[in-house]
């Protein structure tokens, strides 16, 4: 079955499509096919079915693109390069490090703990050693 996505809300992630016979089907962002999500206006092919709410589609797949519908521009624009692009992250161990130009591989955004935090844990942990290091002697003089 065919038709038209009448709305469909990304933030909430479902939305409605308006069918050949201008029924229209429920949806959500679970009954797409593919990555790409439909955007208002956009011509889609779907499966329909029944239930006590009302029709649903399911198996959606984005037939055509809508063109008086806007699309927003989701990059952003390297610092050293210049070029626009969805930056790569860099994680290790799995925690996640920084983000990477994919382009020139310069750092876009750094995700560690600045140098002076790190550094005062550091320290924070050599006065804890040392305190309970301290805390022993003492009770082995007494």
């Amino acid at each position: 079955m065919r038709g038209k996505v009448k709305w469909f809300s990304r933030e909430k992630g479902y939305g409605f499509i308006t069918d050949e016979q201008a029924r229209n089907h429920y949806f959500s962002v679970q009954d797409v096919r593919g990555a790409d999500l439909p955007a208002s206006g956009d011509q889609v092919q779907f499966q329909s079915q029944d239930t006590s709410r009302g029709p649903r589609a399911s198996g959606i797949q984005l037939i055509a693109r809508s063109e008086s519908a806007p699309r927003g521009d989701d990059r952003v624009r390297c610092g050293h390069c210049g070029r626009k692009m969805v930056p790569r992250l860099i994680s290790y161990q799995g925690q996640v490090e920084r983000s990477v130009c994919p382009f020139c591989a310069e750092t876009y955004c750094d995700f560690l703990l600045p140098s002076s935090t790190l550094l005062w844990r550091w320290v924070a942990l050599a006065v804890f050693v040392l305190v309970i290091f301290i805390g022993c002697l003492g009770s082995r003089s007494a």
